[in-house]
């Protein structure tokens, strides 16, 4: 086991971190309405509560090629997590 005294002490060096922000909570969301946001009426951080209007869907574009579109956007959104999370995790370990 290796210890170390750590103190606090005025500096004037500047050190810059690199690193990646992640939320410690994030929810993934579905619709089962295909058509594009018009408006959307919470920001981040907001607290909303069950029956809040949070968005506007224009459905006029609710055809089946949308909706196949949008299911394929999801799948690919899935993966793309799946391998983010693969990825902090290795890093992590």
């Amino acid at each position: 086991m290796q210890v170390q005294k750590v103190a606090f002490e005025p500096s004037d060096v500047n050190r810059e971190f690199v690193g990646v922000v992640r939320a410690r909570y994030e929810t993934d969301l579905g619709f089962r309405v295909a058509g594009k946001i018009i408006a959307r009426a919470v920001n981040v951080g907001d607290r909303v509560h069950a029956g809040d209007v949070v968005a506007r869907v224009d459905a006029r574009i609710s055809s089946c090629r949308s909706r196949a579109r949008a299911r394929s956007c999801q799948r690919r959104c899935r993966a793309s997590r799946r391998r983010g999370r693969r990825a902090a995790l290795s890093h992590a370990a």
